[in-house]
């Protein structure tokens, strides 16, 4: 089992511009989601729910905003950085988490794929702590 994470947004904990945070997501894109959305009767996740390009308040399509204000036009925003960790598992995607706030990020939308729907797992960032690894997750997945 091959598990990583991505982040979009950041790269070496620096913040990126929009462009480079487009890049990124057309990377993703390349992966097939397999998470479910739990309040929509478990229905499998499309990109156009997280990354429409007529609605720039799905999660990817909002950060890119974001950098586009904050980064490229060099703007001063009270609220931190918002960011996603997607984990990738054997070439899939099957965590999506959507951080931001305003004086800590907090993850604010978790989605998993049925697979790990089923593990109470711990985000993979905390402002205290850092992230979390890969072994960590594998570990929790091969030992159940």
């Amino acid at each position: 089992m091959k598990i990583k994470f991505e982040t979009i947004g950041f790269e070496n904990l620096e913040a990126l511009r929009s462009e480079q945070t487009r890049e990124q997501i057309n990377k993703m894109r390349e992966l097939e989601i397999v998470v479910v959305e739990p309040s929509n009767r478990g229905e499998v996740v499309k990109w156009d729910d997280i990354d429409n390009p007529t609605e720039d308040r799905t999660l990817l399509r909002a950060i890119e905003q974001d950098r586009d204000v904050r980064v490229n036009q060099n703007t001063c925003m009270a609220d931190r950085p918002n960011l996603c960790i997607l984990t990738i598992i054997d070439e899939k995607i099957e965590r999506i988490e959507f951080y931001e706030g305003h004086d800590a990020l907090e993850c604010t939308c978790d989605l998993k794929s049925l697979r790990l729907m089923k593990y109470k797992l711990p985000y993979t960032y905390s402002e205290r702590c850092g992230f979390i690894n890969e072994s960590y997750l594998k570990g929790v997945i091969e030992n159940d």
